[in-house]
């Protein structure tokens, strides 16, 4: 229901663009499905892409429902032939269509303005007209994006949604801030040279893709190498089999109840 409510607010408060604005959509929803294709595996059985970057690229030059409809449509594409659960795939497209409408919303609170109007500019000058506007777009779209998927897996496990959140994306959000320009550069690539100088820009994602599946790696060759550091020393007492792993979970119950934050643990 919120996702339809915000999706109406769009349509009704926002100007709608021409014919320009659909083509761009179209030319970014193509971008979209090649990054929604490219994911990578997190933790609590959750999964990344770099799909956000040519989203908020499509807010950013169509901030309208134009924008609203090509990602809702792009990521109903993806799901189809995705092997996840119809309840998941309903979900995605569902959150994500949240979350581009209240991002669309707040850029354009804000004065943003679309930035196939300012095709004529450079890169300085549009950043300067649409910075911060597009700076707490981009706050809002990995915000609700990120708290409504910990959502869901916080309530199907159980779980604080705080504590899944901070397992899945606390680490991922300086690479966040790091790749927001690129969605930025996408988008006035697009603006000022048309089509092919997006594609050209697309390049670069390949190369974000992989900073982040790079970094989920070592995360996990990390936690692997300390379990198999504790199989080794237990192997060598079996009476004491378990003891390190109970006082690992023992240690970690005790820092939650002190209000320790997750790093610390």
């Amino acid at each position: 229901m919120g996702a339809v409510a915000a999706a109406i607010c769009v349509y009704r408060f926002v100007p709608a663009g021409d014919a320009g604005f659909i083509r761009a959509a179209l030319w970014m929803s193509g971008l979209s499905v090649f990054a929604l294709m490219l994911v990578y595996q997190l933790p609590a059985g959750a999964g990344g892409s770099i799909g956000f970057i040519p989203f908020t690229a499509t807010a950013l030059l169509s901030p309208n429902w134009v924008a609203v409809v090509a990602v809702t449509v792009t990521n109903i594409v993806t799901e189809v032939v995705s092997t996840r659960e119809t309840v998941k795939k309903v979900f995605n497209v569902v959150q994500m269509s949240l979350a581009t409408s209240l991002a669309v919303l707040a850029y354009v609170s804000l004065g943003g303005k679309p930035l196939l109007e300012l095709g004529g500019a450079s890169a300085p000058e549009a950043l300067g007209a649409v910075g911060v506007p597009f700076a707490v777009m981009v706050i809002v779209f990995v915000a609700v994006n990120t708290l409504a998927v910990s959502g869901a897996i916080a309530a199907n496990d159980d779980r604080n949604v705080l504590q899944v959140w901070r397992q899945n994306h606390l680490g991922s959000l300086a690479y966040d801030v790091l790749a927001s320009p690129v969605a930025f550069l996408l988008a006035w690539c697009y603006a000022r040279f048309g089509a092919f100088g997006a594609v050209v820009l697309a390049l670069p994602l390949l190369g974000v893709r992989q900073l982040y599946k790079t970094n989920r790696q070592l995360e996990r060759v990390n936690q692997e190498l300390l379990e198999l550091m504790v199989k080794a020393i237990e192997a060598r007492d079996p009476y004491t089999s378990g003891h390190s792993r109970r006082v690992s979970r023992y240690a970690e119950v005790i820092a939650g109840i002190l209000g320790k934050s997750s790093r610390e643990i």
